[in-house]
């Protein structure tokens, strides 16, 4: 599949014969066209090359999925409870811990909210880092063939600082947008609560998948050409109008990429619990221990898949940037 994009540049008159020589071939003749392509069978041979030989882009995705952990359990746990919350009122059958869990008082709720969005926005600056030093080493890795961790790693200052100033500030406002619905749902309590929740969640779903995007592309402008944050939205919106449909390609298939794991995961969870079952019935030990071996097998080889699918996209994200980069340029 190669995409095309039709680029037209007049020479003005002003240029010497030198200048007109150190030009492409495509422009030394005035008033014509030129084709560049944006090949995305290329990008994706390099994509699974670079993919299956750059182990260091596998230890810093790990590290990435490790720091995320303690901050989507606060946040994850906070809307689970906003949830088991949804209750109008206690019952004779309702247990005691989600009795106790009624009777806090919602400035309690609040404080935790505090600390879940503290660690929200500890996480997106360590994982930008992480996610830049990614790019950073796939293009390394394009370019040489090769890479290793230190290189990777190596933003420089500039890089640093321009990472920590957006990751602070967006990771502020999408922590407060991503806490703000079980918050207010705790505050209201019920159906009404529920009701002001799932409203809030639906509305800022197209609004966090833009943003999600632009500031990939920014993270992208910073990471592969060392710019300032100003900069580099005016950078990654203008590559990606260059190569949209390329962009679009490769969201779709991150999308489908994505989504098969999270099928093939279920249906790997799904054959030792079947299987530890039906053995349960002549045998409850040798059942239970059966689920126990499949899962903990299973479970090994679902993070191997989310690895290999996080490195996957984002080396897909960083060539395709590249490429739609070089043509803009």
């Amino acid at each position: 599949m190669i995409f095309r994009v039709n680029h037209r540049r007049r020479l003005n008159g002003s240029e010497t014969n030198d200048e007109c020589g150190m030009m492409n071939d495509e422009f030394l003749i005035p008033h014509s066209s030129f084709i560049i392509t944006l090949n995305i069978n290329s990008i994706l041979r390099s994509t699974f090359r670079i993919t299956f030989t750059a182990y260091p882009l596998w230890i810093l995705n790990l590290l990435l999925i490790i720091v995320f952990v303690p901050a989507l359990t606060l946040a994850g746990g906070l809307g689970g409870v906003s949830a088991v919350m949804a209750f109008e009122s206690p019952t004779a059958f309702t247990p005691t811990w989600q009795r106790a869990l009624r009777d806090l008082p919602f400035y309690v709720w609040l404080i935790i909210g505090f600390v879940a969005w503290i660690a929200l926005v500890i996480t997106t600056a360590i994982s930008w880092i992480l996610q830049a030093s990614s790019m950073h080493g796939t293009s390394i890795a394009a370019d040489k063939g090769n890479v290793s961790f230190k290189e990777a790693l190596s933003l420089g200052k500039q890089r640093l600082m321009s990472l920590l100033t957006l990751s602070v500030i967006f990771g502020m406002i999408i922590g407060g947008l991503s806490l703000s619905p079980p918050l207010i749902a705790l505050f209201f309590r019920g159906s009404l609560g529920v009701g002001f929740e799932t409203f809030l969640q639906t509305a800022l779903a197209p609004i966090n998948f833009v943003l999600g995007i632009v500031l990939l592309l920014a993270m992208m402008s910073i990471a592969l050409e060392d710019l300032k944050p100003g900069a580099a939205f005016k950078r990654g919106f203008s590559v990606f109008k260059t190569g949209w449909w390329a962009f679009i390609f490769v969201i779709a298939a991150s999308g489908l990429i994505g989504g098969g794991v999270a099928l093939v995961a279920a249906v790997l969870i799904g054959v030792p619990v079947f299987v530890g079952i039906l053995i349960m019935i002549a045998s409850p030990p040798i059942g239970i221990l059966i689920i126990v071996i499949g899962l903990i097998i299973v479970g090994i080889i679902v993070a191997v898949l989310m690895i290999f699918t996080a490195v996957f996209t984002i080396v897909l994200y960083t060539l395709t940037y590249k490429e739609a980069a070089r043509i803009t340029s």
